[in-house]
């Protein structure tokens, strides 16, 4: 199928995540609210050459489109399409500036940027520049990036105008559109950007219709309504041309060969005439050097030193002629970006706010009247709050003297008690102290009494005996056996 196959993207708004989207066919794109199948749908009209930022809704504070869908170095948008000699693929990235670049690969996406070691990389956050020099080490095809908008619609499209109005870089745009635009290399279209653009976005679809019909089907400008011709002879030649004009791009593709065919006769031919007189000279110059062969050979010398001269001095001038061209092409990309910039501003919205400008005053003249009022307001309120201030900053250092004063007073209050305090703690550790002496002198004398029974004790222990209660109970048996003999 020729045209857009396959969409891929890495590391976009799927946040570290390779994601394909089939376009070969009937392709559902199905999922919930916020999913992302509106952000999608909005890079088709991308792939044909529409404006990143137009597909981007900006309101509600959202991100622009490289900030949404390029966030990193490493996220990449590729849009895999076919043409009639094979499969190529653009692809789009952030460059290291912040803006959106371009470039075309002649192969497939997964033949190029999904080798095995490419994708490794690429999935471990490779920036997508290194990726490209991957791919060109493996030899394939890449192009030089394109960095705006309508470069790389005027390529995608081989849309001749915009080719033509490309400045000095147009010719290598042209070789560039003939192996990678859209079909064939001798295809050109034009609006398909906003046809696809159309269908998503139907905001004033009338209006581009208009538009695209009335570029497309007519090469210069209408200014007055033509008069009615009554000559058939004239109408008959309008038809001739017409018919004509069906294969107006063979005779212009053989003009054009023709023209490049009479060029290179014309350099042909110039350049025989070059040579042959630089022959004649060479010859002339032969027979005289080879007269003063030896004087040659002296002025080798100089000659060498004065020829290292005037090539340094050349080469210091090429190197500045260098500079300068390189400083020309950024300021001729600068301007290609500010004109892709100013188209893809809303003039009528700018136009239509214009008509209203004088409103816009006098609503300025009613805001700063109001603010006027309301500084006043701010100042009386200010004054009002000063005074307020100074007031409680006057009771303020009131109440703090009061509260000193009592704090004072508590202060004197406390380092009295703590002196009585003091003297009670005093007499009360003397008085322990008496306590705790006669203590130790009742627990000595107890101590002796005891350890004087417990020798007593001792001695017994040693010496067996009747203890005195024990002999009274023997006695007290004695009379009670003797008395019960006597009965």
């Amino acid at each position: 199928m020729l045209g857009l196959v396959n969409i891929v993207l890495i590391n976009s708004y799927f946040t570290g995540k390779a994601v394909s989207i089939p376009c070969r066919g009937n392709t559902n794109n199905s999922g919930d609210n916020g999913a992302g199948k509106t952000s999608a749908l909005n890079l088709i009209p991308v792939f044909y050459g529409e404006s990143p930022e137009r597909v981007t809704d900006r309101v509600a504070g959202k991100s622009s489109f490289v900030d949404f869908y390029l966030p990193t170095l490493n996220s990449l948008i590729a849009f895999e399409y076919e043409r009639e000699d094979g499969e190529r693929v653009v692809i789009m990235y952030r460059h290291r500036t912040g803006k959106i670049v371009y470039r075309f690969v002649k192969a497939t996406f997964k033949d190029s940027f999904f080798t095995e070691d490419i994708k490794a990389e690429l999935l471990n956050g490779l920036p997508i520049s290194d990726a490209i020099k991957m791919v060109q080490a493996n030899g394939i095809e890449v192009t030089k990036q394109i960095t705006n908008i309508i470069d790389y619609r005027s390529i995608i499209q081989r849309n001749e105008d915009e080719l033509r109005r490309g400045g000095s870089g147009s010719k290598n745009y042209r070789s560039i559109a003939r192996e990678y635009c859209l079909g064939h290399e001798k295809a050109s279209m034009q609006h398909i950007d906003r046809l696809t653009y159309a269908i998503l976005k139907r905001s004033n679809m009338f209006g581009r219709l208009k538009s695209m019909i009335s570029e497309s089907m007519f090469d210069i400008p209408i200014k007055e309504k033509p008069a009615h011709l009554k000559d058939h002879g004239i109408i008959d030649g309008i038809l001739s041309l017409r018919a004509f004009a069906d294969d107006e791009y063979i005779f212009k593709d053989c003009i054009k060969y023709a023209q490049e065919k009479n060029e290179m006769d014309v350099g042909l031919l110039k350049a025989s005439r070059r040579l042959t007189g630089s022959l004649s000279l060479a010859k002339e110059q032969f027979q005289n050097f080879k007269a003063s062969e030896s004087d040659v050979f002296v002025l080798e010398a100089e000659g060498s030193d004065v020829f290292n001269k005037e090539f340094d001095l050349l080469s210091r001038k090429v190197s500045a002629i260098n500079g300068d061209i390189d400083e020309l092409e950024v300021t001729i990309d600068e301007a290609y970006n500010a004109k892709a910039d100013w188209e893809n501003k809303d003039i009528d919205k700018k136009t239509s706010e214009l008509k209203n400008i004088e409103t816009y005053k006098r609503q300025l003249a009613h805001a700063k009247e109001h603010w006027d009022l309301l500084k006043k307001e701010i100042e009386g309120i200010e004054l009002e709050k000063n005074e307020a201030n100074t007031k409680a900053l006057t009771h303020y250092n009131g109440e703090k003297d009061k509260i000193k004063d009592k704090i004072d007073a508590i202060t004197g209050e406390i380092s009295y008690v703590n002196a009585e305090l003091s003297g009670e703690q005093l007499a009360l550790s003397i008085k322990c102290s008496k306590e705790v002496e006669v203590f130790q002198d009742e627990s000595n004398m107890q101590s002796q009494t005891i350890a004087v029974e417990l020798s007593g004790h001792k001695i017994y222990i040693k010496t067996p005996q009747k203890t005195p209660d024990e002999l009274l109970e023997v006695a007290a048996a004695e009379q009670l056996f003797d008395k019960a003999d006597m009965e």
